[in-house]
């Protein structure tokens, strides 16, 4: 038996980046903006031909359908230093759009447009309480769009022993969002570094894998679907020495 995939992946942009020093009273602005365009085209076969006594029998099954995904974005960034204070605050735009091309059902789920945009700002305070250490606060708001392998495939995992399965495609998919705080120090002097920070991460529409059920051929359904009430949180230390330019512990 033999098996050739074959995965079409193209991409074609633009990326426009821009950065300005002002200064305003005895404060530095350092200002970053720009825009991004970007088409991409995914298009994903799978050949199989099998061998045996009777014979050669070749099939072409696609697993996925394929597909041209459309990303537009915008940024703005100020960081405005003031003596011993940092304060950094942005905002993004973001548009997407990811629509099939060419065929209207995968695997008998019809298929649609999926669109979505996201206004994300982010904020970020630090202050140098001695030389060469800083503390931090920032914000982030976060942004992810349905990703095309997750919300126009049907794959057939049939094969896996006892408990074989079959991922479904999701069109109603919506993007992921969240809002992400850390608070934390960050201590360099070219030769020790020691980093430790806290954070807390809630979600909104998290996209993860389940189980829907069973099909009439006893495979298990398995679908990307968005999630609530998801949250994450943690704390991180990190340190490093550097003996000479070569060793670092």
């Amino acid at each position: 038996e033999l098996e050739h995939k074959t995965f079409t992946d193209s991409a074609v942009g633009l990326r426009a980046d821009f950065k300005q020093t002002l200064h305003a009273s005895s404060a530095e602005h350092k200002l970053a903006y720009g825009v991004e365009i970007a088409s991409d085209y995914y298009q994903r076969e799978d050949n199989q031909k099998v061998l045996d006594w009777a014979g050669s029998n070749a099939s072409q099954k696609q697993p996925f359908a394929a597909a041209r995904a459309y990303n537009i974005g915008l940024y703005f960034r100020d960081m405005i230093e003031l003596e011993k204070w940092t304060l950094t605050g942005g905002l993004r735009f973001d548009a997407h759009r990811l629509s099939p091309d060419g065929q209207n059902d995968i695997g008998g789920y019809p298929l649609k447009d999926i669109d979505s945009s996201e206004i994300s700002p982010s904020l970020s305070i630090s202050r140098e309480v001695f030389e060469n250490n800083r503390v931090y606060l920032s914000y982030d708001h976060g942004y992810r769009a349905p990703e095309y392998d997750k919300a126009y495939g049907f794959v057939s995992h049939d094969f896996v022993p006892l408990t074989p399965f079959v991922i479904a495609p999701n069109m109603d998919l919506e993007a992921e969002t969240s809002d992400s705080f850390e608070i934390g120090n960050k201590f360099d002097n070219g030769r020790a570094q020691l980093y430790v920070s806290a954070f807390y991460n809630k979600f909104q529409n998290f996209i993860d894998v389940v189980t829907t059920g069973q099909d009439n051929f006893g495979n298990y359904v398995k679908q990307y679907q968005n999630l609530h009430g998801v949250e994450t949180y943690g704390a991180e230390l990190s340190a490093a020495y550097a003996f000479t330019s070569s060793w670092k512990l």
